[in-house]
């Protein structure tokens, strides 16, 4: 619906509702009939629409009629999520994180009821976790950065995504119940500023998250560790949650100008 909860009126007006309506569906695409739900504009207007945006390369459609954002929307969007001019010096700490830690680390910032990536760092260890590009967008439940964003977002929005979610993942150990292992990460985020677990979102990898200090006119961000279950050990995120919480800090005084 447009932004006063009535049908959105205005050529540009209704263009950027079916746009952002198209964006939250994410890579899964949305159908012409959860287009015409959520903005509440007739088929044909919708219809129409969808196709000047194909037209213009801001959306593509699959070959099971579901749209989605195009690669040129997608890095529009990834420009848009670079507020500050320190975004090099930025990057700089994730790798230095990396570095620091010898793993893999990410920066990822809320969109949208998604994270999108804008940094990654890589430090000297044999194996990479390459779960996921600079640039790219992943639903909230799905990686270690959406989950501490998550945990920013209102308690209403945070149960719809979990219900969204995958509700177990197979470990070595045996079935993990997801949605509690979510919910406690949120948990931690709030008492202990960061969260660290073993196989929340791929099996046999570990992750630790938390969240940048809040900068006024930047989105939540979130910095990441994540590494093998057999390297980065409970004892070993022990150690290394004084570098995440410095690099958090760091990235929040960049984001800030300072």
């Amino acid at each position: 619906m447009g932004a006063n909860g009535g049908v959105p009126s205005g050529t540009v007006v209704r263009v950027a509702e079916v746009l952002k309506a198209v964006g939250a569906w994410g890579a899964e695409g949305a159908r012409l009939i959860d287009l015409t739900s959520v903005t509440g504009l007739p088929r044909p207007t919708t219809h129409r629409i969808l196709h000047e945006l194909i037209d213009a390369n801001l959306v593509r459609q699959s070959a099971d009629r579901r749209y989605s954002l195009s690669p040129t929307a997608l890095f529009m969007g990834t420009s848009v999520l670079e507020p500050f001019d320190n975004l090099p010096a930025i990057r700089d700490v994730v790798q230095d994180l990396a570095e620091t830690t010898t793993v893999t680390t990410y920066l990822g910032v809320l969109m949208q009821r998604r994270v999108v990536y804008i940094a990654r760092g890589q430090g000297s260890a044999p194996v990479h976790i390459q779960s996921v590009m600079v640039g790219q967008t992943r639903p909230l439940t799905s990686t270690n950065a959406g989950v501490a964003l998550l945990s920013c977002l209102p308690g209403r929005v945070q149960e719809q995504e979990l219900a969204q979610a995958r509700p177990t993942n197979q470990t070595a150990h045996g079935i993990v119940d997801r949605i509690a292992e979510i919910a406690g990460c949120m948990t931690d985020i709030k008492n202990n500023g960061y969260f660290y677990r073993q196989d929340l979102t791929i099996t046999g990898v570990s992750g630790m998250a938390a969240l940048t200090p809040q900068v006024a006119g930047v989105p939540p961000m979130a910095i990441t560790i994540t590494a093998l279950n057999d390297y980065l050990t409970p004892e070993r995120a022990t150690t290394f949650a004084d570098h995440l919480f410095a690099a958090a800090r760091a990235v929040g005084d960049y984001a800030a100008g300072l």
